[in-house]
């Protein structure tokens, strides 16, 4: 006797395909940018399934994890930044070697405004060569070597719970 299919379970498998489909149409480089993206979707399915479930004990720390390599994606990836907003440039007129009027600009440009997130500095001679500790630095420099601190150590925590608790998100 022949089993009928079971159209739901047939939509939800459709779903998952359409989906990677419409994310690998996207033409682009295959870089380290479209691999993480590629991570995060597959990591954000996974913690869609274990959400609704309760397939073993200790659940609720893959679950936490999970969370945790998401939000550190999220930063990794810049999707999740310091809203810096910097300042316009200011162009000075100039007249080049052939009298053409040309523009060039005056100085760098400051940061105005930023969400000012905490990062921790103390270890910062792990991931940077930049000295936090120097009274002579000025803000708009300290801001963009956070920012990036910030990066370098969402990577490595990303890093180190992939490979001391993926395993267990499976056993």
């Amino acid at each position: 006797m022949k089993r009928k299919r079971n159209r739901s379970e047939s939509n939800h498998v459709r779903r998952k395909i359409n989906r990677w489909v419409r994310f690998l149409v996207q033409e682009r480089d295959w870089d380290y940018g479209f691999m993480l993206e590629m991570e995060y979707m597959k990591l954000r399915q996974m913690e869609e399934y274990f959400k609704e479930r309760d397939t073993f004990i200790g659940i609720e720390y893959v679950k936490r994890d999970l969370k945790i390599c998401l939000r550190l994606l999220d930063i990794v990836m810049g999707k999740n930044d310091l809203n810096i907003e910097h300042s316009p440039l200011k162009f000075v007129p100039f007249k080049d070697d052939n009298g053409r009027k040309m523009y060039k600009a005056e100085g760098a440009s400051e940061i105005i405004s930023y969400r000012n997130l905490y990062v921790n500095t103390r270890n910062a001679s792990r991931f940077t060569n930049f000295d936090f500790t120097n009274p002579n630095m000025n803000e708009s420099s300290e801001i963009s070597h956070k920012e990036s601190l910030r990066l370098h150590k969402a990577w490595h925590l990303y890093n180190i719970i992939r490979t001391y608790r993926m395993f267990a998100w499976w056993d």
